[in-house]
């Protein structure tokens, strides 16, 4: 029963590891399909964003290590989320003011919106992907034997 319990347990962080990879695809997609709206922004606001998603890709790879006990859990240290969200919706709302009255300003600005949102989805699955890795290898020290194909079963 508690072999079954790990499987379950072990299950869950393998399904939130694939919905934290699909939110960077997600993005990815989202930055190639906007990409000429994007460089219409101001530097300040690209530079911005791509700084914050080189951090957060720098703490998905983190987290990957950890579950793979590669890293150590202190490793990771994330920035309190609603921080980091205040500080893109700041972002938003400043480019906002700076494009009023442009012309095209609000196609753009609707898009962005739509990157900055799915940025924020993203950081909200890797928190929470550290949150199941690291319950997952406090209850599960010595269960690294587990397997993906004995999850399967």
């Amino acid at each position: 029963k508690k072999a079954s319990k790990a499987k379950a347990r072990k299950l869950v962080v393998y399904r939130q590891m694939l919905a934290t990879a699909k939110r960077a695809l997600d993005i990815l997609k989202k930055l190639n399909k906007y990409e000429n709206q994007f460089l219409h922004m101001p530097e300040h606001f690209q530079a911005d964003i791509k700084d914050k998603l080189d951090y957060l890709v720098t703490q998905h790879e983190h987290v990957n290590l950890k579950y793979i006990r590669k890293t150590k859990t202190t490793a990771v240290s994330c920035k309190k989320p609603t921080q980091s969200h205040q500080h893109l919706l700041n972002l938003f709302l400043t480019i906002q003011k700076k494009l009023e009255g442009q012309e095209d300003a609000e196609h753009h600005l609707y898009h962005m919106m739509a990157l900055i949102s799915a940025i924020v989805e993203y950081e909200e699955n890797i928190q929470h992907l550290d949150t199941l890795i690291t319950s997952y290898q406090a209850f599960h020290k010595d269960d690294d034997k587990l397997t993906p194909e004995a999850v399967t079963e």
